[in-house]
């Protein structure tokens, strides 16, 4: 079945002599093409970590940026603080910063105060990116080139495990994953990109749509001077251009997030069915050791950026669910309130679900923490294995089980304390965050 799902479809456009990628290749293609399309990378992985860069991306995220923080959230920032001055001082400055999506009422207001927040998050997180990427780095992101080709080199150990030298760590060639897994993984991303390309066209319109009717409704209800509506038209392109970009990044990011799960518990998967082998040698567990030093390495790699970008995920999500219960309190059309309401709840569970999925790596991780002690219940007694293969194997169970370290693993999934993104604090989150809606609705209506 899974040979009928990956099977090679030819390119008609393509020259009939041409050679016809891997299914692994067309996948990770797939893969840095969305990326590229959310500007989260300018070009492929090799080409980033060779500093190689695309410029013309390079320039759209300059101008993504550059529109972000000095034209939309200081514009949406003064708006919102415009609500707090009497009405003759509002009339002054709408003159020039025409405020068209209060034709939505209180509802325009709230989207306001989202576009001055949500997207300077994004941005912030767009700026992160691009200076790691100029420096030839990818601690944000998940790099699957090593799916390109079944077996890597193992690299030197900065983790619990003790190689012999560095002629050792660079002749060891280990397999990451077996080929089974890696085909279902490679399956599972495919299907996520294709639904991920499926959802963003419907996204992108009510991402838009806000601005596309409170626009046309603004100048038709208000009719207000030439220069105001030429005002109100330009910052209607603007912000269609910046909610292109918004949409592809923000699904993007958090489909992201999934993938480096699912590649990730794909390889504690494969270590847990090596471990679950009887009668294992000296080399098996050496072997068992280099997979985990190098699933280590990149939990380290990538936990320095992605711990604050999933804390930008989790505000971010209660901003989209503030939202989102705002649209259910206000009287309006059904065909409006189903275009208006289709971004939010695809933002929204998109977020829900990157943030639940993220959760369970850290049940993996004490999966393979008790497996380790049982290979040390079963082998560590007997005379197979070496001091030093015994004292590695004891550091890995030391370093698993620690409780003590801050962000020990990717993701934010350590505070001390447990699961950062568990489903528990999750479920809160949500509680809070609606009882806090119903809170601030009370309070506009009464000011209202």
């Amino acid at each position: 079945m899974v040979e009928g799902v990956i099977q090679v479809i030819q390119d008609p456009e393509k020259e009939p002599d041409e050679p016809i990628k891997p299914f692994p290749d067309q996948v990770i293609d797939l893969y840095e093409k969305c990326l590229q399309n959310a500007l989260i990378i300018s070009t492929s992985f090799k080409n980033v970590i060779q500093v190689k860069l695309d410029r013309k991306r390079r320039l759209l995220q300059a101008i993504f940026l550059g529109i972000a923080f000095f034209y939309v959230v200081p514009r949406y920032s003064f708006i919102c603080f415009m609500y707090s001055k009497d009405q003759e001082t509002r009339k002054y400055w709408e003159y020039l910063i025409p405020d068209y999506l209060t034709q939505f009422g209180l509802f325009g207001k709230a989207l306001n105060l989202l576009y001055a927040t949500f997207i300077l998050f994004i941005a912030v997180d767009k700026l992160y990116q691009r200076i790691f990427e100029s420096k030839g780095r990818l601690d944000y992101i998940t790099n699957f080139d090593s799916l390109r080709e079944t077996k890597i080199k193992s690299k030197r150990s900065v983790s619990v495990i003790e190689l012999d030298s560095e002629e050792e760590a660079d002749t060891n060639i280990i397999q990451v994953l077996g080929e089974e897994d890696k085909t279902n993984l490679l399956v599972g991303m495919k299907r996520k990109l294709i639904l991920l390309q499926t959802n963003m066209k419907p996204h992108i319109l009510s991402a838009m749509s806000y601005d596309l009717i409170a626009c046309p409704l603004f100048i038709y209800n208000e009719r207000p001077p030439l220069i105001t509506t030429l005002f109100a038209a330009l910052n209607m392109i603007i912000m269609s251009f910046n909610h292109y970009f918004n949409v592809h990044s923000v699904l993007m990011t958090y489909i992201s997030y999934i993938m480096a799960v699912d590649y990730f518990s794909a390889r504690i998967n494969y270590m847990i069915t090596l471990l679950k082998q009887n009668n294992l040698n000296e080399n098996d567990v050496n072997r068992l050791l280099i997979l985990y030093n190098q699933l280590m390495l990149d939990f380290k790699n990538q936990d320095y950026l992605l711990k604050f970008l999933l804390r930008n995920l989790i505000f971010s999500y209660c901003f989209i669910l503030w939202n989102l219960f705002f649209l259910f309190t206000i009287d309006m059309n059904l065909l409006l309130r189903v275009l208006l309401l289709t971004g939010i709840i695809i933002v929204s569970s998109t977020m829900l679900l990157s943030g639940l999925n993220v959760g369970q790596l850290h049940s993996k991780t004490l999966v393979l923490y008790s497996h380790f002690h049982s290979l040390a219940a079963r082998d560590v007694s007997s005379n197979n294995l070496s001091l030093k293969t015994k004292r590695n194997l004891l550091n890995c169970m030391k370093e698993l089980g620690s409780q003590q370290t801050d962000g020990q693993f990717v993701m934010g999934l350590r505070d001390g304390h447990g699961a950062a993104t568990s489903s528990l604090e999750i479920f809160n989150l949500t509680m809070s965050t609606i009882s806090t809606t119903l809170m601030v609705l009370e309070i506009m209506r009464e000011r209202s």
